[in-house]
């Protein structure tokens, strides 16, 4: 039986940050009690939202999270 050994993690977050209110200016206007119980304050789209045009795929950005990984690992990609 083979053992395998998690020795390090990586991430990716596409686009400059959207907040709350920035989000309100692109899709209209969401009740405080939403966004309350979302909790969430910003949000990172592959999609640029002026245009609507795809800036990378999701391979694109799982190769990126996957090479910091490699790199606070300390590996190479062999």
């Amino acid at each position: 039986m083979r053992q395998v050994q998690m020795v390090s993690t990586g991430s990716y977050l596409p686009g400059d940050p959207i907040d709350n209110e920035r989000m309100e200016q692109l899709a209209g206007g969401v009740p405080e009690d939403v966004l309350e119980g979302l909790q969430v304050k910003t949000r990172y789209w592959s999609v640029d939202p002026e245009t609507g045009e795809h800036r990378e795929s999701n391979s694109e950005m799982a190769t990126k999270a996957v090479r910091e990984a490699l790199e606070l690992a300390g590996l190479e990609p062999e």
